[in-house]
């Protein structure tokens, strides 16, 4: 393996622990999820929530099976989700919190 490759699979098992710790803390406490999908106008239940930890669970053990650049693109697509959703709370005035 190259450094470069060494360099981008770290870089990927980085951004997947992220994840994560993320859909563990929305099991753990999904209130702040909860009013965040409210605010952005998605139906806000446990369930939806649960399947929103259960999605980041999936994909950050996705990526750290198999650290490859199909999963990269997963990865990065989902963060871009992720971050357009916490832009628009952010123009709504919204502090997410989770």
């Amino acid at each position: 393996m190259t450094i470069a490759v060494l360099a981008g699979t770290g870089f990927l098992t980085m951004l997947a622990v992220v994840l994560a710790w993320a859909g563990v803390s929305k099991i753990r406490h999904p209130e702040p999820a909860c009013r965040a999908l409210v605010a952005l106008g998605a139906p806000a239940t446990a369930v939806s929530t649960l399947v929103l930890a259960a999605a980041e669970l999936g994909i950050a053990v996705l990526v750290l099976v198999v650290p490859s650049g199909v999963s990269g693109v997963v990865l990065a697509g989902f963060f871009a989700c992720l971050a357009l959703a916490a832009g628009l709370l952010a123009r709504k005035g919204h502090d997410a919190g989770c």
